[in-house]
């Protein structure tokens, strides 16, 4: 099973993962460039103290003797002063210091820049040489003041580039969201639409790039309505056609019958002949009634389905065929049911002539309109053959008869009730009835 795709979701890697990887790149470019840069800037700010206390010492600011040394009780007036220091030697000898430099040894370094681990710690150091002087200056400063500016600034980069790539994300979801609206809205035209309205869709909102899904829609509808007008005229004027020479050849094999004497053998055939025009007015009957309910209006309106099953129950049992047959009726009253009153009309005629149909001379049907909670329930209880559990689904495919029927039906009754049914929203069930025959359920939803 193949696994549904989503155009908004598509649209959104498309869009974000390039835009994560471009973030990436960007963020990694300028953490190299920020270690790059602050480095060179305490570098170079290393030189400079280094030049600005040799100056001071040419000038003697420190006094005669030139000695700073650091007071041991002195205490930092600020957290990095641990981190900063700086010695000077005068002849090799060490004759100024700043505090927090107990540490280092009093060997005097050649000019230059080192890296140094004092006590764990790992110092950059500059060292400053005057030759013409004897005097050499030490400045330095723990690597952990670059690495903690480092931080700051990459937080100071990384905290924004988080929220915007947030944000660019959201925006992308969101605008695949609404760029797909007008495509949601127009499923759900096509979804809210009656079976029978192939009218094309007309939507000046639709974007241009579904304008040809709308318009292919178009043509299909168009082709659809062809389709069903052809068949549904091709349906009526075949049975209006054919309903006229049946009855007609029905008549006159009733008057033969009648006036001619038959033998045994003549008078099975004539009524194999009887039986055979039946079956073929039946048809004739059913497809006009598919043909109206199909070519009907079906605007679903509140139906008084308690008087229309009486009604019906009534009609059918003025057929002379049916009136040995015991028809029990129990029916709800004031059972409202939202449909169309053919149709429903259609239904119910169809039912319950089906069950007078297979049921025996001395069998019962009982007709019940129930009426609950969940719905209003037409159930149709019979003492005929039955339906074998194989056979319960494919009674409503068109033209099928169960191998138990001798009945000059068309095939076309059941089909007829499951498309009405259909429209209506209604489920079907079929059940057995003990000791024998069918039970024959439609269940309206509220």
């Amino acid at each position: 099973m193949n696994k549904q795709t989503s155009i908004r979701r598509a649209f959104f890697r498309i869009v974000s993962v390039p835009l994560v990887i471009c973030s990436l790149l960007i963020w990694s470019a300028g953490m190299a460039y920020i270690y790059t840069e602050v480095d060179e800037v305490y570098d170079a700010t290393l030189a400079q103290y280094a030049r600005e206390i040799d100056h001071l010492t040419r000038q003697g600011i420190f006094g005669e003797d030139g000695n700073v040394s650091a007071d041991p009780a002195a205490k930092p007036q600020h957290k990095y002063e641990r981190k900063i220091m700086f010695r000077i030697f005068q002849d090799g000898k060490l004759v100024a210091r700043s505090s927090f430099t107990d540490g280092l040894t009093n060997d005097v370094m050649v000019p230059g820049y080192y890296d140094r681990t004092i006590q764990g710690k790992k110092w950059r150091i500059f060292v400053l040489a005057a030759n013409e002087s004897g005097r050499v200056v030490e400045v330095g400063n723990r690597y952990g003041i670059r690495y903690e500016m480092m931080r700051q600034l990459i937080l100071c980069l990384l905290v924004p580039a988080i929220l915007f790539l947030l944000a660019a994300m959201y925006l992308v979801w969101w605008g695949a969201a609404r760029s797909l609206k007008q495509v949601v809205a127009l499923s759900g035209q096509v979804d809210s639409r009656d079976a029978n309205d192939m009218t094309p869709i007309v939507d000046n909102a639709i974007p241009a790039e579904v304008q040809p899904l709308l318009s292919a829609l178009n043509r299909l509808f168009a082709r659809v309505s062809d389709s069903f007008s052809r068949e549904k005229e091709f349906t009526d004027n075949a049975a209006h056609e054919l309903r006229t020479p049946l009855a007609a050849i029905k008549t006159q094999a009733q008057v033969i019958e009648k006036s001619e004497k038959l033998s045994k053998a003549g008078q099975e055939g004539f009524t194999n002949l009887q039986n055979a025009i039946e079956r073929a007015s039946s048809m004739v009957d059913s497809l006009l009634a598919f043909s109206r309910v199909q070519g009907g209006n079906h605007e679903l309106l509140p139906v008084d389905f308690s008087q229309m099953v009486r009604r019906e129950v009534e009609e059918l049992l003025r057929f002379t065929s049916w009136r040995g047959r015991r028809v029990d009726v129990d029916i709800a009253p004031d059972a409202t049911v939202l449909g169309s009153a053919q149709g429903l009309s259609i239904l119910v005629r169809n039912i319950v002539a089906n069950a007078l149909k297979f049921t025996p001379d001395t069998g019962a049907v009982k007709v019940s309109v129930i009426r609950d909670a969940h719905g209003v329930s037409l159930r149709v209880a019979d003492t005929g053959p039955g339906i074998p559990d194989a056979q319960k689904e494919k009674v409503f495919d068109r033209f099928f008869k169960g191998q138990k029927s001798n009945s000059s039906g068309s095939g076309l009754g059941l089909s007829i009730v499951k498309w009405i049914a259909n429209l209506h929203g209604a489920e079907i069930a079929l059940s057995d009835n003990r000791p024998t025959g069918l039970v024959f359920e439609v269940r309206f939803k509220n």
